[in-house]
């Protein structure tokens, strides 16, 4: 996830960003209390995308705005990012209630939807680009990794009953020396996605070697269901923003 701009002018005073990142109060009901921050560039797109983007286990709003590309991103590309805040000591999130796991629940996941509903509203945005990003979040697979695959694709199901619209796409990236996140979880959250979209976990569609970068596997399973597994990476796989632009379509 990296763009570079060079900006090139002779006797012309170009003026800084007036954008900055911004906490909004009134965004919707927000029964777990998660603190949504917005950052809208200057030069917002008409309709434009949004994405939002989750910090890690330990992290804040703030941190995940000054440490990751999406801001720069947004002002090249005029998309809005969503900054969620979580509420807890810790600031993990609650990724296996059985509250956050229903639609419309009650729990972080209703919130942070309720943040994508009001900036879809206020800022004219882009129902068909709305896209969801993050790193960590501590143990997330806790309770999950022992699912098979039929089990968690039926939890899915579960999580909003009677729904048979389209699902998003998918793309999981994994270091091969996290010892957070244990890296077996990698196959295992494979295993589960691909018994949600019918692929098979085992024989990828294509299975790309030193690809985005070296010692990088990228795994195509389905048009829905992209793995990348990284050799000698730990818990935190460093962003990659012009991959996830091109994965987003933006």
């Amino acid at each position: 996830m990296r763009f570079s701009t060079i900006l090139s002018a002779i006797g012309l005073a170009v003026s800084a960003s007036a954008a900055s990142l911004q906490q909004v109060t009134n965004f919707g009901s927000n029964p777990s209390g998660v603190k949504m921050y917005i950052y809208v560039p200057d030069k917002l797109a008409a309709n434009p995308p949004i994405i939002v983007a989750l910090h890690y286990c330990g992290g804040t709003a703030q941190a995940y705005y000054s440490n990751s590309p999406y801001k720069d991103l947004a002002d090249q590309k005029g998309f809005i990012v969503i900054y969620p805040e979580s509420p807890y000591s810790g600031t993990c999130w609650d990724v296996s209630s059985k509250a956050t796991l229903t639609h419309d629940g009650g729990a972080n996941s209703n919130s942070i939807a309720n943040m994508a509903k009001y900036t879809l509203d206020k800022y004219k945005g882009n129902k068909a680009k709305v896209f969801v990003t993050g790193s960590s979040s501590g143990a997330m697979m806790t309770g999950q990794s022992k699912a098979t695959p039929q089990r968690w694709a039926q939890w899915v199901y579960d999580a909003y009953p009677g729904y048979n619209g389209s699902r998003p796409r998918m793309q999981i990236y994994h270091g091969s020396i996290d010892t957070t996140l244990n890296y077996a979880n990698y196959q295992e959250t494979i295993k589960q996605w691909s018994g949600v979209f019918g692929y098979n976990p085992d024989k990828p569609i294509t299975s790309s070697q030193n690809t985005p970068q070296a010692n990088y596997r990228t795994d195509v399973f389905g048009d829905h269901l992209t793995g990348v597994w990284a050799v000698g990476v730990g818990h935190t796989v460093p962003i990659r923003g012009a991959d996830d632009m091109k994965f987003f379509g933006l």
